[in-house]
């Protein structure tokens, strides 16, 4: 049993809906928890990079712009993010998909399915990094990549 491992150094009555106790158990609970350095700086709010949401703005036009199974096999990586002076800043990313079919359908009649995508993701991404980036996107077919552990490493699915 847990409570023969654990010792009990003080018991605390709470009646959360009342509000009373609580504040005498964050009180004792803080006490026991160790000073540290933070570890992020101020101001970040996340361990992530902006190529991971990039490509999550990406992936969010993807669910929101194509139907069935589309979005699902569908995955994205940044393959260059420059910013340089002037405007000039600019992204580069690949949409995967597993079939030439379903490469077809991301690119459209004529270019516009993914011109479409690429406009809407530019903007989602320029809102975000508060910067202008010209977004560049290509499609490639990868057979099979959701059940290749080397693909879904590469994808960052895998650790």
């Amino acid at each position: 049993m847990l409570s023969g491992e654990l010792e009990v150094k003080k018991a605390f009555f709470l009646n959360a809906k009342a509000g009373k106790g609580v504040k005498e158990l964050q009180k004792a609970v803080a006490e026991y928890i160790p000073f540290c350095a933070p570890y992020f700086p101020k101001g970040q709010l996340t361990d992530r990079w902006e190529r991971f949401y990039i490509a999550e703005f990406i992936r969010e036009q993807i669910f929101l712009l194509y139907s069935q199974e589309i979005p699902y096999s569908a995955c994205v990586e940044v393959k260059e993010f420059k910013t340089l002076p002037e405007g000039k800043s600019y992204i580069r990313a690949v949409v995967r998909v597993e079939r030439d079919s379903q490469k077809a359908v991301i690119i459209g009649a004529g270019g516009r399915a993914i011109a479409k995508l690429r406009q809407r993701s530019e903007q989602r991404i320029n809102e975000f990094l508060k910067q202008k980036y010209r977004l560049e996107l290509h499609v490639e077919t990868a057979p099979d990549w959701r059940r290749d552990d080397k693909c879904l490493r590469q994808f960052g699915y895998l650790n």
